[in-house]
C-alpha cells in the first residue's frame, strides 16, 4: 500500500461564487491511500484565500469538495509517473 501526502492547487470557476468576479485559486492538501484496487483521499486542509469560503453559492461545496478531491487524485498519479519515469531514466541507462 502507498500513503503519501499531496498538496496542490485548484482553480475554483468565477460562476460557483456569489460575487464572482474572477477564478480564485485554492491550495488542498490530502494523503493519497493506494492499494493497488482502490484509491482514498483523507483530505487535510482546504485554504482559502481572505473570506472566499463564504462566497461560494449554496449548492456549490459539494461540487468544490469534489473538484478538489479529483485534483488531489490527479496530481498524485503525476506525481507517482513522474517517479517511475524518473526510476525507469536512473535504472536503465
Amino acid at each position: 500500500m502507498k500513503k503519501k501526502t499531496i498538496t496542490t492547487e485548484v482553480r475554483i470557476p468565477a460562476d460557483w461564487q456569489k460575487l464572482g468576479i474572477q477564478d480564485i485559486m485554492i491550495r488542498a492538501t490530502a494523503t493519497i491511500d493506494d492499494d493497488g484496487d482502490e484509491v482514498r483521499v483523507l483530505m487535510k486542509q482546504i485554504l482559502f484565500p481572505g473570506w472566499h469560503c463564504f462566497n461560494l453559492k449554496p449548492g456549490y461545496q459539494y461540487q468544490v469538495y469534489e473538484l478538489v478531491e479529483q485534483k488531489c487524485i490527479d496530481a498524485y498519479v503525476n506525481e507517482m509517473d513522474w517517479e517511475v519515469d524518473l526510476y525507469d531514466t536512473i535504472c536503465h541507462e
